[in-house]
């Protein structure tokens, strides 16, 4: 497909969430722009406009109607009337464990599909998500099917340390969860009522992690779960306060960056194989590993990227990292139209990649000195190019900007691959025994002991981080229309006759 036309459809039909996810909207209105524009594309074919660029306008208000269509959708899609009635009452409802429990310092969270709702001597049978906040050692796992019983209610939106009112409900709804039960009492009706793969796979993470932890203490070793799996073992408020802090926050949750690594060495693993064969196995293999996971919005986006590299080499086309990216996105919206605006780490991501493809050429030629250590300048050019092109994101999302995050993420990034390594060597090595996880388990210790202690050094700093004043989301637009102004002299003047950047994810 030619590239203006690709991007015009991807833009088209992402203005179009975009729009309806801020904007009053209706199914009529997407059908009739999408129809409209079907229209007005087939008369352009046969009545050939002076202008060919004018064949781009039915493309995009398509493209637009289709995203409001998909939008509308899904809203409110969860909701029951039944429900809804009962706001703020105790009611009965059975439902089943749809997420891997995320222990906290002070809870237990679990993501139930409810199924069915007692009342008034009558069952219901309903379809929605509710998050259940259970007690901190509350022994539930995925797939256990529950009966909840406790005061139903409907999240709210919250205001932050910065001041800034957060959108609760609707991050929640990205996630199909609508209703809430604080602290209620539940019961366990069956077990292993859940996706078997999916339990499966988190059975073997589960024990994997507790093979990592009869070696390694914490906190170290709740930081490895993080880094190697995305397991959800709590760090402590305070230590996740000093991460934030720092500006390394994304180190602590399993990130595209990770995935990346994760990604190459599957490719390399399966080498052995005939070319299509490994490359099959691990486009598989990156699938599960992302399903293991969790599937939050940063490892999907680049677990997508780099099947579609597994992709490319077994057709034998070229990679083009910026295609890829936007594909990556599209794929990501229209499953879940919501993600695009009401989720922070699917933007985040999003961001820091653009950053990486784009900025990291200019970092390069002018912020970073040719002589620099290799290793070094690498990390460097990745961490300035990300931070600049995600600070006005952070400025208006979270109000809060770290002074130090340059020289805390060289310190700490240039060991999370040793760290993955020795990390992932640890828990094999306990399925076969203890014993023999003991080396691997202290290397990894040691690096892991050498990255809390940047992040505690770094903490300590006076104004390690300071608070941004609010800006209107106009503002932040203005500035990333300058960035793209700048990026677009920048390329026109150095790399003029050159194609977009390529590479890998």
């Amino acid at each position: 497909m030619p590239a203006k036309i690709f991007y015009t459809l991807i833009g088209g039909f992402a203005g179009g969430v975009f729009v309806s996810s801020l904007l009053p909207a209706t199914f009529f209105t997407g059908f009739f722009l999408l129809f409209l524009g079907a229209i007005l594309f087939l008369w352009f074919q046969f009545n050939r406009p002076d202008f060919k660029s004018l064949l781009l306008l039915p493309l995009v208000m398509a493209a637009f109607g289709a995203g409001i269509f998909r939008y509308e959708l899904s809203r409110n899609s969860g909701l029951e009337p039944v429900l809804q009635e009962k706001i703020s009452e105790t009611v009965t409802v059975k439902g089943v464990v749809i997420g891997e429990p995320d222990r906290r310092e002070g809870s237990t969270r679990l993501k139930v599909r409810v199924e069915n709702l007692l009342a008034d001597r009558n069952e219901f049978l309903i379809n929605t998500g509710v998050l259940v906040i259970a007690e901190r050692y509350s022994d539930f796992e995925y797939g256990d099917k529950i009966e909840v019983v406790g005061r139903i209610t409907k999240p709210e939106n919250f205001e932050g340390d910065n001041g800034r009112v957060f959108n609760y409900p609707a991050y929640l709804a990205k996630d199909g969860i609508y209703y809430e039960f604080y602290k209620p009492a539940i019961e366990v009706l069956e077990k292993d009522a859940g996706n078997p793969i999916k339990a499966a796979l988190l059975d073997f993470k589960n024990s994997f992690v507790e093979n990592m932890e009869a070696v390694i203490p914490k906190p170290e070793v709740s930081l490895l779960g993080g880094i190697l799996l995305g397991a959800k073992r709590s760090l402590g408020d305070k230590l996740l306060d000093d991460f934030r802090l720092v500006g390394v926050i994304h180190i602590v949750v399993l990130s595209g960056y990770n995935i990346t690594i994760v990604a190459e060495a599957v490719r390399r693993f399966f080498g052995f194989l005939p070319r299509r064969a490994g490359l099959l196995f691990a486009g598989i293999s990156i699938i599960l590993f992302t399903i293991m996971t969790g599937a939050s919005a940063a490892t999907i986006r680049a677990a997508i990227m780099a099947v579609l590299v597994v992709v490319a080499r077994y057709l034998s086309r070229t990679y083009g990292i910026t295609r890829a990216l936007a594909l990556a996105g599209f794929v990501m919206v229209a499953i879940n139209p919501q993600v695009l605006v009401f989720d922070p780490s699917f933007q985040l991501s999003f961001l820091a990649t653009i950053g990486l493809i784009y900025v990291s050429p200019v970092v390069s030629k002018f912020l970073v000195p040719s002589g620099f250590y290799r290793p070094l300048k690498e990390a460097a050019i990745a961490t300035m190019s990300t931070q600049i092109f995600v600070l006005p994101f952070l400025v208006y999302q979270i109000g809060e900007v770290s002074l130090v995050s340059l020289p805390a993420n060289l310190l700490i990034l240039a060991t999370i691959p040793m760290t993955m390594l020795f990390g992932f060597l640890t828990g094999l090595a306990g399925f076969v025994w203890n014993f023999l996880a003991l080396p691997f388990g202290f290397i990894s210790f040691a690096l892991l002991y050498y990255e809390l202690a940047v992040v505690n050094l770094f903490s300590k700093i006076p104004f390690a981080s300071v608070s941004a004043p609010a800006l209107p989301f106009g503002a932040i637009v203005a500035w990333y229309l300058l960035y793209f102004f700048l990026l677009k002299k920048f390329y026109q003047s150095s790399f003029a006759g050159l194609s977009a950047p390529r590479g890998r994810s």
